[in-house]
């Protein structure tokens, strides 16, 4: 195994199935961060917002996150 597959295993054992993180998200130049309880299900992450709110909009617009974990 690769050092970036050891380190890898690792970050997804941390993050397990479920954490509280931080949303990064940007549209139209504007950059807003969020902390948000996160679901991981087979290697994919799920939150939940509404359609209402900017970071659904900016989520939508332009497909650009960024999750951060403890």
């Amino acid at each position: 195994m690769s050092p970036f597959e050891e380190n890898l295993a690792k970050l997804w054992k941390k993050i397990g199935t479920h954490d509280v993180m931080t949303l990064s998200t940007c549209a139209e130049n504007r950059v807003t961060s969020r902390k948000m309880s996160v679901a991981v299900i087979n290697g994919k992450f799920y939150c939940q917002t509404s359609e209402k709110y900017l970071k659904f909009k900016q989520i939508f617009t332009k497909f650009q996150c960024c999750f951060v974990c403890k």
